[in-house]
Order: structure tokens, then sequence, then C-alpha cells
């Protein structure tokens, strides 16, 4: 068993966790709403992490267009279908919250608007 200063035991040991079905999330589909949000290099040759870092929500926007309206504490990412984000997400809408989770997982821009009202939006 390792100790807390064993950067490789706390790095696996969060790797498992999740929040599917928590307060948090909001599933229209299956997968991804509860989960740690997967990186993907992205198509600029940045990587989705580097858009998700910050005290920000992320809207990555995959094969979809992002919601036209979004609050000041929100940021959107549009990828279009068949790159890397799309093997790791699918075609939708996906809500990152500045923990990394993703909120909801959805192809309603509506749902997107409605879940980051919850948070002052």
């Amino acid at each position: 068993m390792g100790t807390a200063e064993d950067p490789g035991t706390v790095a696996v040991g969060r790797l498992g966790v999740g929040h599917r079905g928590g307060p948090l999330t909001t599933e229209t589909r299956d997968g991804l709403a509860g989960d740690r949000a997967p990186d993907a290099p992205l198509a600029d040759g940045g990587r989705l992490f580097d858009v998700f870092r910050g005290p920000h929500f992320t809207v990555p926007a995959i094969g979809a267009e992002p919601p036209a309206a979004l609050p000041g504490f929100t940021r959107a990412h549009r990828e279009e279908s068949g790159g890397a984000a799309h093997r790791a997400y699918g075609d939708g809408l996906f809500v990152v919250r500045p923990d990394g989770y993703v909120g909801p997982a959805t192809d309603d821009p509506r749902q997107v608007g409605g879940y980051l009202a919850r948070f002052g939006g």
C-alpha cells in the first residue's frame, strides 16, 4: 500500500471516482454525466484539458453548435465530428464543471442553459 506522499497511489485512487446520478449531474443520454471529463487532442493542436483549465464552466460542443448565449463564467469550445474529441465524447453538448466533471450530457441547448442557471447563469 502506498503512502500519501506516493503520487502514484493518489492518482490511481482518484481515477475511479464518479458522480453519476448525483445532484450536480443531468444525464439525458447514455454515458458521461457525472464522470471525469476525458481529455483528447484537438484539431488545433491543443488539448481539451487545456480548454477546461481555470475557474470557469466549459461547454464542449462536439459535432454541434454551442448555445447562442452563455453566462460570463462559461466558455464554449466547438469541435467537429470525427476527431479525437468525438471519439471520447460522441456528438452533443456537454458542460464540464470547474472541478473537471461532466454535468449534463445532452443534445438540447436549452438543457445547458437550465443547468448553468443553477449556478447563477
